[in-house]
């Protein structure tokens, strides 16, 4: 692994990934799968070297995924908002600054009434150099037009096969699932193997919790709960100690899972754990606030020890500010887990957070309390 892992392709991806430059990861990454697995067996491709190329691979692709869905979404929303100010005001808004002026100038606003009727056909064929036969242009025209017509339907088999093909080329959300599913496959394999079982174990929950990000944002919503809950039991299973990452990941995947649970349609039966548990109906919330109460439990043994090793470790203030950020991000998901429950709990279910039994949940950046 060490070898594979200090590939200077593999370190690049990953400075790459941190700066957010998914699309250039991706492209590397890319070029180092292909190179480990031309030519080899099916069963070479499915060595412990290769797992954290996948791993890695997969998460650049769901970033990019994501990433190209939030500028749909804004750009969506920016259309919108510009067609209802048009139609409010008359004003056809273009950009940003536009928009802010939007209500001091109306040098565009359009009157139906006023407006120029276009150009005949004549004075779109004068040009400063005088007028043009536009007849003859009329008959170019229709020429270029047919034999236009001509060569699409001159075009080879093969080029419509290779049209068809990127059609259905993959997504970067599908080819990202099958690459995180191909390192937990590999990870699975080595999970009994003493000299490799903790790194494996681990190797799995990093996938689980990403695979369940690809279902959420799929809205498969018990797929989702059945890989956040295998995220968190094969931490468990593992065993402590864990590394602050690692508590980090169980935290946000029990917290994911019960917001899963909360958003599965009230009348389907959900399948959860490593040994497909079907969880009934009328039990989800009670299983969404079991969930709330582990996450909340997790974020502060985190915020302990995450106090406790940056006290003794003397970390960089850098440093510092990012674990804050990191836990305020994941106080943030906890909260909202606890907001959808009492939400989909009505008055009738009492409302409000779910009881504790070992304090309430910090606010952001803030320390634990506890009750002893």
């Amino acid at each position: 692994r060490a070898a594979m892992e200090r590939d200077p392709r593999f370190v690049g991806a990953l400075r790459l990934r941190a700066q957010g430059r998914h699309e250039a990861a991706i492209q590397m990454l890319s070029d180092l799968v292909m190179a480990a697995t031309e030519g080899k067996t099916d069963e070479e491709q499915m060595a412990l070297a290769l797992a954290p190329v996948y791993y890695e691979y997969g998460c650049a692709l769901a970033c990019a995924e994501r990433r190209a869905r939030e500028v749909d979404y804004d750009a969506a929303g920016d259309a919108a908002e510009q067609e209802a100010q048009k139609e409010d005001t008359g004003v056809e808004v273009t950009d940003t600054a536009d928009r802010e002026d939007v209500g001091e100038s109306t040098e565009r606003v359009v009157d139906a009434e006023e407006e120029e009727q276009p150009p005949s056909k004549r004075a779109r064929t004068t040009t400063e150099e005088g007028p043009r036969d536009s007849t003859r242009e009329d008959d170019d025209a229709a020429k270029e037009e047919d034999e236009a017509e001509e060569e699409e339907e001159e075009v080879p088999a093969d080029e419509d096969d290779d049209d068809q093909e990127e059609e259905e080329e993959e997504s970067d959300a599908e080819l990202a699932w099958k690459m995180l599913d191909q390192a937990r496959c590999i990870y699975e394999r080595h999970v009994d193997a003493p000299e490799t079982r903790r790194d494996a174990l681990s190797g799995v929950a990093r996938c689980c919790v990403q695979l369940g990000d690809l279902d959420r944002d799929a809205g498969a919503w018990g797929d989702a709960i059945v890989e956040y809950a295998a995220c968190v039991d094969r931490y468990e299973t593992r065993g402590a100690p864990y590394a602050i990452d690692e508590r980090k990941r169980m935290v946000a995947a029990a917290a994911a899972a019960a917001a899963a649970y909360v958003a599965c349609p009230a009348g389907d039966d959900v399948v959860a754990g490593l040994d497909l548990v079907v969880a009934k109906a009328e039990d989800r919330l009670a299983r969404a606030e079991e969930l709330v109460n582990a996450a909340q439990t997790k974020l502060n043994e985190l915020l302990l020890v995450a106090a406790d090793s940056s006290s003794s470790s003397g970390g960089s203030a850098v440093d510092d500010a990012d674990a804050k950020k990191d836990v305020a991000a994941l106080a943030v998901e906890v909260q909202a887990a606890i907001d959808a429950l009492a939400e989909a709990k009505g008055p009738q279910g009492g409302g409000g957070a779910p009881p504790r039994s070992n304090g309430s949940t910090p606010a952001a950046g803030g320390t634990p309390t506890s009750s002893g």
